[in-house]
């Protein structure tokens, strides 16, 4: 129950970054949209995530905002690619002053776009 309120609550913080980010737009995303095709067989997602501001061990706070982008990441993938058995990796990660967490993860698959035409 605790290991299941401590996701949620990772998972929340995440989509309020999200949601209230203002900042710099990265290359390879569309803003409003959760990524962009690189080409037929890719899609690129860009993920956030904040570590809990009670946390002031910096190694920690990295640690857990890097864990609720990657949640974020799996839930994106499940939600686009729901009939799709996909792989992915993570091509950037950077951080801020604040140790919030930003990603750019990448899925692959033989003619993705085909089999997902509903995303632009």
């Amino acid at each position: 129950m605790k290991k299941l309120l401590e996701i949620t609550l990772i998972l929340a913080f995440g989509l309020i970054f999200v949601f209230s980010s203002c900042g710099k737009q990265t290359v390879g995303t569309v803003r409003g949209r959760p990524g962009s095709w690189v080409d037929n067989n890719t899609y690129r997602f860009r993920a956030l995530g904040a570590a809990p501001s009670t946390l002031t061990n910096i190694a920690l706070r990295k640690q857990r905002s890097k864990k609720a982008a990657l949640l974020q990441v799996q839930y994106k993938i499940f939600q686009l690619f729901k009939n799709s058995r996909i792989n992915g990796s993570v091509r950037k990660i950077t951080w801020d002053t604040e140790q919030n967490c930003e990603i750019i993860y990448e899925v692959r698959a033989r003619d993705l776009k085909k089999k997902n035409s509903g995303i632009k």
